[in-house]
């Protein structure tokens, strides 16, 4: 991954008043070129704030999918996209991310899409760059850098039904827990198949047997091993579960965690 200033992201980023000569910037992740992702100014203690992407242009032959993003000092940002009807604006979770087809682009702007964050822990100022991530259904977790800009052109929404427009930290929750979720399951796989491989072991769906080298599954092993993969996942991005006898012989029996 690299950063660039490049013309790009500078003619984009100048063309809706966003960014200045000096600020405009490109980074690239594989064959993916951001341009200018950059997150609004937002003082500590804020109760959220909002990410866009000037542009995401996909050089590569295979589609790419947006799922999340990640901000330093403001936590998971959950993708929402904001709709205009009747010359009034709502906005809704982005359930399966945005799809950047081969040889195409996305853009992200305050009035189309937008990446919602809760409570702002730590200062965002204004013309400063701050460290993030944006993730991705192929490419996961990219490191990114957001610049810190001014904004007020994100569209009023209508205060919903027995609520109001704001989406803070505990609306967002499931939906980021969702994304980090599916990436954890991935690595905690790969983990499990080397260990497999090293042990000689094979394992098979619940459901299915389970052949742990000649020894009997015991415990709730077969039972418990899904349960446990996903307690395991979910204990690595800091959701609350409650333990297993069986999910935890189990763990011990495929040399997953402690």
């Amino acid at each position: 991954m690299k950063i660039s200033f490049s013309l790009f992201a500078l003619a984009a980023a100048l063309a809706i008043g966003i960014a200045s000569p000096g600020s405009a910037h490109q980074e690239t992740a594989g064959n993916l070129k951001i341009g200018h992702p950059w997150v609004r100014e937002a003082a500590a203690g804020a109760p959220s704030t909002y990410a866009c992407v000037i542009e995401i242009h996909n050089d590569g032959d295979e589609p790419e999918t947006l799922l999340g993003a990640t901000i330093d000092g403001a936590g998971t940002g959950v993708l929402y996209q904001v709709i205009e009807k009747d010359g009034k604006f709502s906005s809704k979770i982005v359930d399966h991310g945005l799809v950047i087809n081969p040889h195409a682009s996305i853009e992200l702007s305050p009035s189309t899409y937008q990446f919602r964050f809760g409570k702002v822990t730590k200062a965002l100022t204004e013309d400063s760059m701050v460290d993030g991530t944006l993730v991705f259904e192929k490419l996961h977790s990219v490191p990114i850098h957001f610049m810190v800009e001014p904004d007020d052109t994100a569209p009023k929404e209508e205060a919903a039904p027995g609520g109001d427009a704001k989406h803070d930290g505990d609306q967002q929750r499931n939906p980021a827990q969702r994304v980090m979720l599916f990436y954890a399951h991935q690595e905690l796989a790969a983990q499990n198949a080397e260990q497999e491989k090293r042990n000689g072991e094979k394992t098979v769906s619940c459901g299915g047997e389970i052949d742990l080298s000649g020894t009997e599954a015991a415990g709730g092993c077969v039972a418990g091993h899904e349960r446990d993969e996903d307690s395991e996942v979910q204990q690595r991005v800091g959701i609350d579960v409650a333990g297993d006898e069986g999910a935890d012989e189990g763990r011990k029996r495929l040399g997953v965690g402690g």
